[in-house]
């Protein structure tokens, strides 16, 4: 009723923008993750660059959102989803302390049932392909099939550390700017230093 304030829908709409430029997967792999988020359409035939496409949406979103009041926008779909809609559903989630017991009794009859019907044949054979999968995986691979993993040689690695542009210009009186025009995906990384020499060590 009392409606969304500009600032904050302007808020969470920089924290998503930033979030899908910078695509900071952390340790996992970018790639592999870019990958998966196609896949996450692609699953069910649709284009799996879709996802990957996010800048014309956004595009849109800002144009619609300048056309509307973020509270006549976001408030109609607040209301209309979540105030006004009359579905609802509530499960409730209750332990049960013998359920790993009841797992391991059905399984352990339907071993039963299958050791019941196997002949001594089928039990030698059965041990006897155990045996040859354990001894498969236990054995080192021949050299042959080593080189097909690619690697690294020393002489893939370049000797000279990579080089970042620098330009170096003067802002007022005793203020340095260094700048690097590098790839970023439009978003700006900024780092102040200030000078700290005039503050007394306990303030420090």
């Amino acid at each position: 009723d009392k409606g969304l304030s500009d600032s904050s829908i302007e808020a969470a709409l920089n924290t998503i923008e930033f979030s899908l430029r910078e695509n900071n997967t952390g340790s996992f792999p970018r790639g592999l993750s870019l990958m998966l988020r196609s896949m996450a359409a692609w699953i069910y035939d649709k284009d799996p660059f879709d996802p990957l496409k996010w800048e014309d949406q956004l595009a849109a979103f800002k144009l619609k959102l300048k056309e509307q009041t973020p509270t006549k926008l976001f408030g109609g779909l607040i209301r209309k989803y979540l105030v006004d809609n009359p579905h609802r559903v509530t499960v409730n989630l209750l332990p049960n302390t013998t359920l790993q017991k009841e797992l391991d009794s059905e399984e352990q009859g339907r071993l039963d049932v299958l050791r019941k019907s196997m002949t001594e044949s089928d039990i030698s054979e059965l041990m006897q392909k155990t045996q040859d999968l354990k001894t498969h995986q236990e054995t080192p691979d021949p050299p042959s099939a080593l080189k097909c993993i690619p690697t690294l040689a020393l002489s893939d690695i370049p000797k000279e550390s990579q080089k970042i542009p620098t330009a170096i210009r003067s802002l007022g009186q005793n203020v340095e700017v260094l700048s690097h025009d590098i790839f970023t995906n439009d978003v700006v990384y900024a780092e102040f230093a200030f000078d700290m020499s005039s503050v007394p060590k306990h303030l420090l």
